[in-house]
């Protein structure tokens, strides 16, 4: 039988860089609530919840739940969310498609146990809204605001299909167009929009080069 050819693989040439991101508006956070998911997953294996009629309401207990803390204690933003929102600002028609952000842009953890890129921000402030939930029903909601925040972002890219001023760019118009969190622009609202901080000097390097490699035959094997 004769022998398959080797098969090599082009290195992929990386490039890490570092920039700000600076709220334009308040960011408001809405983590779901390990209570709620405990009942979620009860229902689920058919355990009955308790209604909880009667039960006082913890109110800051709820506001500080819904924010996304890192392990240091400071808040932070998950690294999909920012992911998401880059991606949704892509489209062919800007020359920057969608599936070229997924595949080329990637979004690096501060804190990798959380999956989360810590945040600088003032202390938030409490919010009650009044949401509907169900058919026709309504709830309060008691969520985190940051008035002043902002974001470094590590990004690693593959520059051999997009450049650091083409994702730099992709970002302001996800921060105009798209935003974080609740109540963004991309559902309707005005919250969560950013932009990249002009103060802050763009960092960027190279990554190493994957190595090579190479498939070898039974016969180079032995």
């Amino acid at each position: 039988m004769a022998a398959k050819a080797s098969i090599k693989l082009i290195p992929q040439k990386l490039v890490e860089i570092v920039f700000q991101i600076i709220g334009t508006s308040p960011l408001i956070q809405h983590r779901w609530d390990e209570k709620v998911l405990v009942n979620l997953r009860n229902t689920h294996d058919g355990v009955k919840v308790k209604a909880g009629r009667g039960e006082k309401r913890d109110r800051e207990g709820e506001f500080r739940r819904a924010a996304y803390t890192c392990e240091n204690g400071k808040f932070g933003v998950p690294t999909g969310a920012i992911k998401k929102c880059v991606m949704n600002a892509a489209h062919k028609d800007i020359g920057f498609e969608r599936t070229l952000a997924k595949r080329a842009i990637k979004v690096i953890a501060t804190d990798m146990a959380n999956n989360l890129v810590e945040m600088e921000c003032d202390d938030p402030i409490m919010r009650e809204d009044v949401v509907r939930v169900g058919q026709g029903g309504t709830d309060l909601r008691y969520r985190p605001e940051f008035r002043n925040w902002s974001v470094v972002v590590t990004c690693h890219i593959d520059k051999e299909t997009v450049t650091t001023e083409a994702v730099l760019n992709l970002f302001n118009r996800a921060g105009f167009g798209v935003g974080l969190h609740e109540w963004r622009p991309e559902k309707g609202g005005e919250y969560g929009c950013f932009e990249i901080d002009q103060s802050f000097p763009v960092q960027q390097r190279d990554l190493p080069e994957l190595s090579l490699v190479k498939s070898t035959t039974k016969k180079e094997a032995a």
